[in-house]
């Protein structure tokens, strides 16, 4: 058992007593010689006082220097043996912190080897009704490895699991089991989850699994090191190519476990608007940049506009954005003036409404059939950076959360769509009138499961919000579906438009 350390001061205890009467005895001489020195004609000789305290004092400093002088004597033939003795302490205790340090840091690979030869026979750490038949992954699977040390290490805690399959994606590996029920044995979900920290420890894992349900089992989400992780520039999945009036407009929000990517139809009412929250370094200035992008590199103006409000002035730069033909204004960098465009924008729902009632329509795509191709009307997508800023003030507040909310209810038949982000996802900026419409979610790396659920309304998905890597990966949820997304990423737009048509 490892002591705390413990120093021997007895040394510095002797070294300083002696000193102490050296120096009571070098003043007792000095006083003795002095009165020894004084001339007759100042005292006479014969004062009886006087000889006995010049005695006294000249006796007193004799005897404490012979005294000082036995034990210095003696000391210097101890002080060799008391510095060897505090050294040889010093050695064990840094030999005693060394090992205790390294305990620390093989403690996990001596459980892991454990629990490996502990699980070599499943039938001797298993209850005799438990299975000792369970189906590993194929042996050529790119993660066949790492799927037998789990299916081990959940046996060694009597939850059987058959393998089902495994995926690779940007961010994890994904690991999908299908927990054995039958008459013996009946492997719960919550019995998974509760072993979450056991897991990361038995597969030295640098965060827990992520676990969750799914349609064909139960997933085991490992996350992937800085060093594995995989970025997914826009690039490789979407290039400036003109789509037909034809084709659906579509929206990219990231690529999935299976290296496909997702995107969302602005004209579907559950996806039609997008509320999205992350903390610092989370990726969601980079996440809006490729939303934006995967709109004007396959829709011409015609078809599509942008209103960007960027009150931060970090996502949305001047020199980047501000000259782009899809712009339906220019971008809003001031709180102040920020309400008065979102009136604009209300208000043009307003005249849109008007314009279908004219002609008999439902909707902008009903609309743009029954018109000439010069008088078709073009989808707007609003994108709000930092809802914060406006919902510090009640007042504000107030008036903020009213058009949202109008805009969320009624906009998407008349073409508009709205895509709010926040660093701050909590309730009292993320108010239930803010959020109600909001169909598609996006949960990026956050600090607690709390603010998670704001976003995303389960609070076990909130929970995945704060195991998550940053940088783009996030958990997408349309009311019905939740994925684990990487956020394309964006280096320049203009990079990527043909040059009559950057904004620089």
């Amino acid at each position: 058992m490892f002591q705390p350390r413990q120093l021997n001061y007895r040394s510095r205890l002797i070294n300083q007593t002696l000193e102490s009467a050296y120096k009571i005895s070098s003043l007792y001489l000095f006083l003795g010689s002095l009165l020894l020195l004084i001339p007759p004609f100042v005292l006479p000789r014969n004062t009886t006082t006087l000889k006995v305290l010049q005695l006294a004092l000249t006796g007193s400093g004799i005897v404490l220097s012979g005294v000082s002088l036995s034990h210095a004597l003696r000391i210097s033939k101890l002080e060799p043996l008391v510095r060897a003795e505090e050294q040889q302490e010093e050695e064990d205790y840094q030999h005693q912190l060394a090992v205790t340090r390294y305990y620390q840091e093989t403690q996990r690979e001596r459980v892991m080897e454990a629990m490996l030869e502990q699980s070599s026979d499943p039938t001797e750490s298993l209850q005799p009704a438990a299975p000792n038949t369970v189906t590993l992954p194929p042996i050529n699977h790119p993660l066949a490895a790492i799927g037998q040390a789990l299916i081990e290490a959940l046996l060694h805690y009597n939850l059987p699991c058959d393998w089902v399959e495994g995926h690779r994606g940007p961010t994890t590996q994904r690991l999908v089991l299908k927990p054995v029920v039958n008459a013996q044995v009946k492997v719960k979900v919550a019995d998974l989850k509760n072993r979450e920290r056991d897991l990361q420890i038995a597969l030295g894992l640098s965060q827990p699994p992520l676990i969750q349900a799914l349609t064909q089992g139960v997933a085991f989400d490992l996350n992937l090191s800085e060093q594995e992780r995989q970025f997914c520039p826009l690039e490789n999945y979407i290039s400036y190519r003109v789509l037909s009036d034809e084709e659906p407009v579509r929206m990219a929000m990231g690529v999935d476990l299976y290296g496909q990517l997702v995107e969302i139809e602005l004209a579907n009412p559950n996806t039609c608007h997008v509320l999205g929250g992350g903390a610092t370094g989370s990726g969601k200035s980079e996440a809006q940049k490729a939303m934006l992008a995967s709109l004007i590199l396959r829709y011409p103006p015609e078809r599509v506009q942008v209103f960007l409000i960027d009150v931060k002035r970090v996502t949305f730069a001047k020199q980047e954005f501000d000259a782009l033909p899809w712009l339906w204004h220019p971008v809003c960098r001031d709180t102040d003036s920020a309400l008065d465009l979102l009136e604009n924008l209300d208000a043009e729902q307003q005249k849109r409404y008007e314009r279908f009632e004219s002609l008999g329509a439902n909707d902008l795509e009903d609309y743009n059939r029954k018109v000439k191709p010069q008088l078709r009307l073009p989808r707007i997508v609003c994108f709000i950076d930092e809802i914060q800023y406006l919902t510090k003030e009640k007042e504000v507040k107030g008036q903020f959360e009213a058009l949202v909310e109008g805009l969320g209810a009624l906009a998407r038949a008349a073409g508009i769509h709205l895509v709010l982000f926040t660093q701050y996802p909590k309730a009292d900026v993320v108010s239930t009138k803010i959020k109600v419409n909001m169909g598609v979610r996006l949960g990026l790396r956050l600090q607690s499961a709390k603010v998670g659920a704001v976003i995303l309304d389960v609070e076990e998905w909130g929970k995945l919000c704060t195991g998550l890597l940053g940088k783009g990966d996030l958990i997408f949820s349309d009311g019905g579906t939740m994925l684990r997304l990487q956020s394309l990423y964006v280096r320049s737009i203009n990079e990527l438009l043909p040059s009559p048509l950057r904004g620089i």
